[in-house]
């Protein structure tokens, strides 16, 4: 007397692959999520608080990328205009800062950064330009990943 299946294996593997989907969707969710609130604290942060960006350069560049297998699956950088004219565009130095590492890490990437070279320059001056925005990242994303396991 034997065990016999009551499902087709086609249908075993679509059901797995959906509930994949889903999970990787939910993460990529909460990766936006967290991505949009480190870079709105990292960008209100220098406005309203500790530096001045002149050209707005630094500002432009602070933003994020999510990828998904290689592939951008979301980002956000905006251009902001300093009260001085500039020649450089932050928001594309700091997109493409951000693909250069997102290249290198492994299926599903969130990366945030802030792109002009003088961003590690004005934080070893005690200036917060992603400090404040990359704990609070790393918490958050922590608690999510506690409370799927």
């Amino acid at each position: 007397m034997g065990v016999r299946a009551n499902f087709n294996m086609p249908g075993l593997n679509q059901y797995i692959n959906d509930a994949l989907d889903a999970k990787i969707q939910n993460i990529i969710r909460v990766m936006r999520v967290v991505g949009e609130d480190a870079i709105n604290e990292a960008r209100s942060y220098a406005k309203d608080k500790d530096w001045q960006d002149v050209t707005g350069n630094l500002r432009s560049s602070i933003g994020y990328v999510i990828t998904l297998n290689g592939n951008i699956v979301s980002q956000d950088f905006e251009k902001v205009q300093g009260p001085q004219p500039t020649t450089k565009d932050g928001k594309k130095i700091g997109y493409d800062l951000a693909i250069d590492i997102a290249k290198a890490l492994p299926e599903i990437a969130l990366v945030i950064v802030a792109g002009m070279k003088y961003a590690s320059t004005v934080e070893s001056r005690g200036r917060n330009v992603l400090t404040s925005a990359e704990l609070k990242a790393k918490l958050k994303l922590n608690q999510f990943l506690n409370s799927i396991r």
